[in-house]
Order: structure tokens, then sequence, then C-alpha cells
């Protein structure tokens, strides 16, 4: 893996996915796809990636000039990303936290935290609430009040695994097919 665009352009991320249980990573392919949808710079944006793994989404987002905040509740791939910022000297750049989304996301709320852009990209097979994880989490993030006007939320998700057209203020401007792998685009169409 390596960052594609932005100041570290070329940067590698040696994330070893046997070492942190077989995770599935998100491919390049994917990875370019997104980005090229939110454009080159993300300069005075807030991102969130919701769900790390090895951290690559919000490294990409930062070296595209976004504020980001990246959470991974798994401790080892969360020391993996500790390491990189670390290691990057992205101290001051990148807030790194380890919980559950659905204990993060409240806490979020109560520091009046707003996201700009949001990126989901849970365990495909994880439920919650009797619904797969990205269903779930959506449904949560729609309600949330971390929500910056005209937001929008990348989820990426299986793709037999289908997602609302619209979702209390969330509308599902793009949808994109890759592989197994979905990449729907919602906007928050809620201004304040």
């Amino acid at each position: 893996m390596r960052i594609i665009a932005g100041e570290f352009k070329g940067r590698r991320i040696s994330f070893a996915n046997k070492k942190y249980g077989n995770a599935r990573v998100t491919s390049d392919f994917v990875k370019k796809a997104a980005f090229s949808s939110l454009g080159e710079t993300l300069s005075g944006k807030s991102f969130l990636d919701l769900f790390a793994c090895s951290g690559q989404i919000g490294l990409e987002a930062c070296s595209r000039g976004a504020r980001v905040v990246i959470n991974e509740p798994n401790r080892r791939c969360n020391r993996f990303i500790a390491q990189l910022i670390d290691h990057w000297h992205l101290d001051g750049r990148i807030e790194l936290f380890a919980r559950s989304a659905q204990a993060l996301l409240p806490q979020l709320a109560r520091s009046h935290a707003r996201f700009d852009i949001i990126y989901l990209d849970p365990p495909y097979p994880k439920q919650l609430d009797g619904h797969p994880l990205s269903r779930a989490v959506l449904t949560r993030l729609a309600t949330t009040p971390i929500l910056a006007p005209n937001a929008r939320i990348l989820v990426q998700h299986a793709s037999q695994t289908p997602l609302p057209e619209s979702l209390s203020g969330l509308i599902l401007s793009r949808q994109k097919k890759y592989g197994d792998t979905m990449l729907s685009t919602y906007t928050h169409s809620v201004t304040f």
C-alpha cells in the first residue's frame, strides 16, 4: 500500500495483513476511486476514518490536507497506526482513537466535532442491532450531530449488502461496484 497523492505521495504503508488476523484492507483501486470523487485537495476539510484497519484512508486524507480523526478499535492495528503517526511526525495533524464506532460517535458529538467527510469501512461480516455493521453505523450517523452541512459519507461495504436510497437527511448520491466491494456515497442534505 502507498499514498497516492498529496504531501506524502509515494510513501509506503507496510501493513503485514497476516500479522493482523488477515484483516481486509481497501485495495488501491477502491481507494483511488474514493479519493477521485473527493478531489485532489482536502485542505480545510475535516475527515473521520471510523474503521481504519491499516490507517491508509486517514493517512491519504491527511496527505491531501484534511484535519483527520482515525478510529481503529483493534488494539494491534491501532498500535500500528500510532507508530506510523509518530514515524511520519503527524502527532498534531491526526487524532487517533481505539473505540467501537457506537461508543466513539456520542463522544465526538459531546465534543462538538463536525466532519465534512466520513469514511466507513467496517468488517463486512460483522453485525450490530441485527443489521450489517455498515448499515447499522450509517443509521446512527444519520441522526448524529457530527455531520457538517453538506457532509459526505463514503461507505465501503459488501456488494451483496443493500443500503437504503435515503436515511434521515442522508441521500445516496453515488454507488459503484468493485468486485465484491461496493462504494456508496451519501450526502447530508440537512443544513443548519
